[in-house]
């Protein structure tokens, strides 16, 4: 099913000037394809880069065939990728950023020097049970494996419950 092209982005534009683009730059990674980066200092909390993208339900999303990032924003909707720098973060087991409470974008856990990679853990988006990939990050606690939120264990789900999008904090 072809994506709407004027179907309504998750964060409007008049808002994202609550964000820090300027501290974002987009560039190859060498956890997996291109990322996205540090382009200064980042001192944690500061709110980094709104969720961008069209919105669209689970029965049109074709999952075998989508070419381009999508992102599990509740349990129904899904964000497709509109080009912009949220949709080159990619995964780590250890991440440095976080969605906002809200779930409109993204924050830094910690300060987060210039040139490092910003990486978020892809189980706090996504819930689905039975969705797997094998994780690159090469992190000290790497899970060796990124699933959906369901299926981490206890401790796990514990610790990243505070980081995860609004809808999976409240099945929780």
């Amino acid at each position: 099913m072809p994506i709407a092209s004027t179907a309504p982005r998750v964060f409007p534009d008049t808002a994202e000037a609550m964000y820090r683009t300027d501290l974002v730059d987009v560039r190859e990674s060498p956890v997996s394809g291109t990322g996205a980066f540090a382009a200064g200092d980042v001192p944690a909390g500061t709110r980094l880069m709104p969720l961008t993208g069209t919105v669209l339900r689970r029965d049109q999303v074709d999952m075998d065939t989508i070419e381009v990032g999508i992102l599990q924003i509740g349990d129904d909707k899904f964000l497709i990728a509109a080009g912009g720098p949220d949709d080159y973060i990619n995964h780590a087991c250890d991440p440095n950023v976080a969605f906002t409470p809200d779930g409109m974008g993204y924050y830094a856990l910690r300060d987060i020097q210039a040139g490092e990679e910003f990486l978020i853990d892809y189980a706090t988006s996504e819930y689905d049970s039975g969705w797997k990939v094998t994780c690159l990050c090469g992190s000290s606690v790497c899970r060796g494996v990124v699933t959906g939120f369901a299926d981490l264990d206890d401790v796990t789900q514990q610790r990243l419950l505070p980081m995860a999008l609004p809808y999976i904090r409240v099945k929780f």
